[in-house]
């Protein structure tokens, strides 16, 4: 798809860049952890980092059923799996409380 496309797209859709705010949503969410890489923003991958799918523009944040926010940052093939964010977890016990919080599947709402 052209740029020019992509961009009529989003200015159709409503969207200035960043996702509107909604109602909240069950979206499916993984994590991940340091790639030695850094993220679509130029950033190193950081704690309330979130690669996201193509829907949520960069920039967007996503609050979660306990308040925490996560921004998107990062992009990936998330896509083709089935994922809507994937969240960093700098460490195993951070991606594992992330899992005991929040599932699979949480309640997400995109905040402004």
């Amino acid at each position: 798809m052209s740029r020019v496309c992509a961009l009529l797209l989003l200015a159709a859709a409503g969207l200035s860049g960043v996702a509107q705010a909604s109602e909240p949503t069950r979206l499916r969410v993984t994590h991940y952890y340091a790639t030695g890489q850094v993220m679509a923003d130029g950033q190193w991958p950081y704690y309330g980092a979130a690669a996201c799918a193509r829907r949520f523009p960069r920039g967007t944040r996503l609050a979660f059923p306990d308040g925490w926010t996560a921004e998107c940052r990062d992009t990936g093939r998330l896509d083709e799996h089935g994922v809507d964010v994937d969240l960093f977890a700098p460490t195993p016990a951070i991606a594992r409380e992330f899992v005991q919080r929040y599932g699979d599947w949480p309640v997400v709402e995109v905040v402004p």
